[in-house]
């Protein structure tokens, strides 16, 4: 058998310790236990299937897909944080041709090169003839 509990800071006894559901407000109180429905109502046969259906477990092959293109995406992004696409993969520039010397410009890595641009188009007239 329980033993009742000490009194409380307020002064008012409390219940035995396990029985104190009387001392519990309306709106905390557990509602009492309904039995559940002996039979569930019966469902239209098109239901059952469409339910059958949509519910059944993933074949072993289709889970294995599953899993292999998780691991697949989860390494591409891996591979693309570590090792950027566009980045640089090397030197900037030939391995056989030299860097610019003091005052040279042209022959050489960074130096200047020729552009062919068209001449500028001639401005039409202001005023119509």
């Amino acid at each position: 058998m329980l033993a009742a509990a000490a009194p409380s800071a307020i002064g008012a006894p409390t219940a035995p310790l396990g029985e104190n559901r009387a001392l519990r407000p309306p709106a905390m109180q557990r509602p009492p236990a309904t039995p559940a429905p002996a039979d569930p109502p019966e469902l239209p046969p098109a239901l059952q299937r469409q339910l059958a259906r949509r519910y059944r477990p993933l074949p072993g092959r289709r889970r294995l897909l599953i899993a292999l293109l998780s691991v697949a995406t989860a390494v591409t992004i891996f591979w693309l944080l570590i090792y950027r696409p566009g980045g640089l993969h090397g030197p900037r520039w030939h391995p056989g041709r030299a860097l610019c010397a003091p005052g040279q410009s042209t022959e050489c890595v960074g130096g200047l090169s020729d552009a062919i641009l068209l001449p500028p188009a001639t401005p039409a007239s202001a005023a119509p003839p």
